[in-house]
């Protein structure tokens, strides 16, 4: 952690008054100008320090840098740091001044604004801009590099550098995203970003300024030393839209099915190039075409009618859609389905209440709009999908004749031939077993002298005990047992 000291409250500066540079709808800036040995920034540019009595504990990872508000960029003291930049080829240590640094090791011609803060909230580069367009600015491109001069050993507290705009030096609106220590790491290098500022009313004649932001971090010391180079602040780019043509078929066109048709357009793009031309049939997609002429056959067309359009796409992904064309496709000598009933066989006995229909059916100029099954000119099910298919449940014990009827696109219809079939349906019941001889059952008692007892002994209490007995033969009530 750096050493913070106890600054005195500094006038808060609005920074208007500096010198600014022209702003014609594109601005870069290297900074090679400053040379080996400038210690100046170049005209529109300035360095600055950012001074609290609390330092580098102000902007932190949980915090991050506020753009407006208490301890915000806005809000905190600000100094414009010496003109005398530190000039090296290699920064190494803080210097709360910045650096007029090489790009890279031993390099005499590319230079970088670096920054290194220390006993100081942060340190900033600033620039400031006129518009010199003749339109209010609404938005802008701010593209450049974050040069990682140092390797640190702790991950970067708010790494890199974090940039805001202001279009009157006092308030100010972060450019996001920030960088992380994903984007800008630990490590020596450079990255590359590109930050868009949207909402913008920059009149005029009106200055604009940006910053880039580096903290006083608490996580390392020193902090890792990272510099500015390659800014280029541009208007976007407003893309102007490519033209798309239909040109064949013509509108109302009509065609025999099945039929091929062949579509073709033209597609111009005033400020780019065709990258491709994209045919649709109402939202689907039937092909492409990447060069002129842009043309696309598209084959075995069915009986309806098509709403064509073609979709052309420039170098920046602008696109524009042509006025839909439509055409119509019949098919005055349709040719009917073929189908044929492949299950059950022909003279079949199923012996199972459910019976498993399947038929096969083609189209040589179209296609297979369903299969319908019948049992006699019952409808039992269909099936729309090949193999074409119907589980007939619960079929009682009997003969049938089922057929399957297909039907095409064009409505045209064929009956399979008829196939014959027996369902025995098993019966359940239940056997009784006679008693097997010598074992234990029902018992008779029986008398055979041959003697009339009169009817004495059919009442309850008639005293048999002297007859004999023996084993009662089971189902006593059929036919051939008399009692």
């Amino acid at each position: 952690m750096k050493t913070t000291y106890i600054l005195s409250a500094l006038a808060l500066l609005t920074l208007p008054l500096a010198a600014q540079v022209s702003f014609s709808g594109s601005y870069t800036e290297n900074f090679n100008s400053m040379g080996t040995a400038g210690t100046a920034p170049p005209t529109g540019w300035k360095h600055l320090s950012f001074s609290m009595t609390t330092a580098n504990t102000t902007w932190t990872d949980a915090t991050g840098i506020l753009a407006n508000g208490t301890n915000s960029v806005a809000s905190i003291a600000v100094t414009v740091a010496s003109t005398t930049l530190a000039a090296t080829s290699a920064p190494t240590g803080n210097q709360n001044n910045g650096y007029n640094a090489a790009a890279s090791a031993g390099a005499t011609t590319d230079r970088v604004i670096a920054t290194a803060p220390s006993s100081v909230t942060g340190t900033g580069i600033q620039a400031a801009l006129t518009n010199a367009t003749a339109t209010t600015i609404t938005s802008l491109k701010i593209a450049f590099d974050t040069v990682r001069f140092t390797a640190v050993g702790s991950a970067n507290e708010l790494p890199g550098y974090w940039v805001f705009i202001s279009t009157n030096g006092t308030s100010w609106t972060n450019l996001t995203p920030n960088p992380t220590i994903t984007t800008v790491p630990n490590t020596v290098g450079v990255t590359a970003s590109t930050l868009t500022a949207t909402g913008l009313s920059i009149a005029p004649g009106a200055t604009f300024y940006v910053r880039w932001l580096d903290d006083n971090a608490v996580a390392t010391s020193p902090d890792q030393i990272v510099g500015l180079n390659n800014v280029a602040i541009t208007l976007p780019v407003v893309n102007a839209l490519p033209t798309a043509a239909l040109t064949a078929p013509t509108a109302g066109a009509t065609f025999d099915a099945p039929a091929t048709v062949n579509l073709a357009a033209t597609a111009t793009d005033t400020d780019g190039t065709i990258s491709k031309v994209e045919f649709f049939r109402g939202a689907i997609k039937l092909g492409e075409d990447t060069t002129s002429p842009y043309e696309f056959a598209w084959t075995n067309v069915l009986t309806g009618t098509y709403a064509l359009t073609a979709v052309a796409t420039d170098n920046l992904l602008g696109t524009a859609t042509s006025t839909p064309v439509n055409i119509t496709v019949t098919n005055a000598d349709n040719v009917a389905p073929t189908v044929s009933l492949t299950a059950p066989a022909n003279g079949a006995t199923i012996v199972t209440s459910s019976v498993a229909l399947a038929a096969t059916a083609a189209d040589t100029d179209g296609v297979v709009s369903k299969v319908e099954f019948f049992n006699g000119a019952t409808k039992l099910g269909e099936d729309l999908t090949s193999p074409y298919t119907y589980d007939w449940a619960s079929v009682a014990t009997g003969n049938y004749t089922v057929t399957a009827v297909a039907t095409d696109n064009d409505t045209a219809t064929t009956t399979s031939t008829t196939v014959n079939f027996s369902v025995a349906v098993p019966i359940s019941s239940t056997l009784i077993a006679r008693r097997p001889a010598g074992q234990p059952g029902a018992i008779w008692k029986y008398l055979d002298t041959g003697t009339d007892q009169g009817t004495a002994w059919k009442e309850t209490g008639f005293n048999d005990s002297a007859w004999s007995s023996g084993a009662a033969p089971l189902g006593y009530t059929d036919a051939h047992i008399v009692t």
